[in-house]
């Protein structure tokens, strides 16, 4: 019975999402005034932070140029694991919704107001090894700038002895 629930979500859901044409989150911008209050797709990365608010939430989600946030009720975003920022890339999403040129509800920001969401790839975590020769660079300049602010003490020192003497 599960099964069979879940594949008539599925064939639902795919059916909806794939009655729009993607557009791109740039694209969408762009041409705000012609896309205003109109249903739209966006697939894209969730970045930054999750904020909460009452049942709903805001995330924010780039299509890799521009990001748009997304209010979204929060049981909806229960299957995120991933918002992208240094050390993770954010989980890849379908979002389908109204969007708003300037919401009224959000003080006049520009937003999609969730109708479906789908995670199409699970966020996972980034590593970022450091350069050996980056490393080894900073370290030399860094021995050179002591060195050469202890020549500088040194020669100070030397011409006060130099002036105190003579």
């Amino acid at each position: 019975m599960r099964r069979i629930s879940l594949f008539i979500f599925l064939i639902i859901f795919f059916y909806i999402s794939s009655a729009y044409a993607f557009i791109s989150v740039t694209d969408l911008i762009e041409n705000a005034k012609e896309n205003d209050l109109k249903e739209v797709a966006i697939k894209g990365e969730v970045i930054g932070d999750i904020f909460h608010k009452g049942d709903f939430v805001w995330i924010n989600v780039s299509d890799g140029v521009n990001a748009i946030g997304i209010w979204v009720p929060e049981k909806s975003v229960a299957e995120l694991s991933h918002p992208g920022d240094y050390s993770h890339k954010g989980d890849f999403v379908q979002i389908t919704g109204r969007f708003n040129r300037a919401c009224i509800e959000h003080m006049g920001e520009t937003d999609i107001h969730l109708d479906n969401f789908c995670v199409l790839k699970k966020g996972e975590s980034v590593s970022h090894p450091v350069d050996n020769i980056k490393l080894k660079t900073t370290i030399g300049v860094f021995l050179l700038a002591v060195i050469l602010l202890g020549v500088e003490l040194f020669l100070r020192k030397r011409a006060k002895e130099n002036e105190s003497e003579g």
